[in-house]
């Protein structure tokens, strides 16, 4: 055998796989997690008006609100990452308190309003984040500048552009704290949707000249735009209450990040106990797992409690606040560059 034929099939087993974990798990929980969202607007369509606040308490409390107490299980649990940026850490919890009390003291809806856009901006950069996970699984296929120019295009446009139909409505549901939103003429929303829909229509034929050229397909980034854009565009155009359409779309978000999280920590800590981070080394262990969820589920009850006191409000917006800037951190490579290492199928021991 030649040294060309056997340096072949080592290239080959050497190509990255197109997936972060394995197709199951992706599709699960990056991509198809989606589905929920579409679920709840469906549940919401069935349901009695008065069951609403019922499903979307259960949803935060559920999802929402774990997916933000696993942000601690990173950050200020973890006596080293906490140690290597404390007067960061520190800081945001100042600074995001005294914001959202400021806020309140203007008036519920500037507090209101503020959380709910911060968290749109932060949820479009987490698909963002997938996109570009799964961007760089494809290197030998990529298309140079515009190929990531056009993913952002479809992907922000896609997720942004919906909402400005959202703000069509004059009465965005029972939210009982008046919006600071503007009022967008319905013929102004759909030129802009129109436009981003042309982007699509362009991403179309980029993925069937990128088979034409390499013989393969982006499925899994354009799967994520796709989902995440789809969900939105739903959302504003069945809902007219902004609580269900915030909770349709941050279903999707919340389960992806969770995984993502599960999954960093259980590989972090797959060998067991870590004085480092002692509750959460114990916690991702095959006998504790339930209360690992289980924690961020009575962290969520007690979060959409504090919620309903108006007092209380800028300490619930600030759990919520610090995870948006917290986030932003850790998930960075230049940050934290272990995350390459921990973003990977869970070890067979103890998985």
């Amino acid at each position: 055998m030649t040294t060309a034929t056997c340096a072949a099939p080592a290239a080959a087993r050497q190509a990255p796989s197109p997936w972060i974990v394995g197709p199951r798990f992706d599709l699960a929980f990056f991509i198809g997690s989606g589905l929920l969202g579409f679920l709840v607007l469906g549940v919401r369509a069935i349901i009695p008006a008065y069951a609403t606040l019922l499903l979307c308490a259960l949803v935060s409390i559920c999802l929402d609100q774990v997916h933000v107490f696993h942000t601690f299980t990173r950050t200020y649990l973890d006596r080293a990452e906490f140690g290597r940026a404390r007067r960061f850490y520190v800081l945001t919890a100042v600074v995001v308190f005294l914001t959202f009390t400021g806020a309140t003291l203007l008036g519920m809806g500037y507090a209101l309003s503020l959380i709910l856009y911060a968290s749109a901006w932060h949820q479009a950069k987490q698909h963002y984040g997938f996109v570009k996970l799964y961007d760089r699984r494809r290197p030998a296929s990529s298309l140079g500048a515009w190929d990531a120019w056009l993913d952002n295009f479809c992907l922000f446009g896609g997720i942004f552009s919906p909402i400005l139909y959202i703000f069509r409505l004059q009465d965005l549901g029972e939210v009982d704290r008046r919006l600071l939103t503007p009022h967008v003429p319905v013929p102004w929303a759909l030129a802009v949707m129109g436009v981003v829909a042309v982007g699509f229509l362009a991403m179309a034929f980029r993925e069937a000249y990128r088979h034409w050229r390499f013989g393969e397909i982006a499925w899994q980034k354009c799967l994520v735009i796709v989902m995440a854009s789809g969900l939105v565009l739903a959302a504003a155009a069945l809902a007219t209450e902004l609580i269900v359409i915030l909770v349709a779309i941050t279903s999707f978000h919340a389960t992806q990040y969770i995984a993502i999280t599960w999954l960093y920590n259980r590989n972090k800590y797959a060998e067991g106990f870590s004085p480092e981070n002692p509750v959460t080394s114990r916690l991702v262990q095959k006998r504790w797992r339930w209360l690992y969820f289980g924690m961020g589920i009575i962290y969520g009850a007690i979060v959409v409690g504090l919620q309903r006191v108006d007092l209380l409000v800028p300490l619930a917006y600030t759990m919520t606040g610090v995870h948006f800037v917290v986030d932003a951190r850790i998930w960075k490579v230049k940050y934290c560059p272990d995350i390459r290492a921990h973003l990977r199928a869970p070890s067979s021991a103890g998985a």
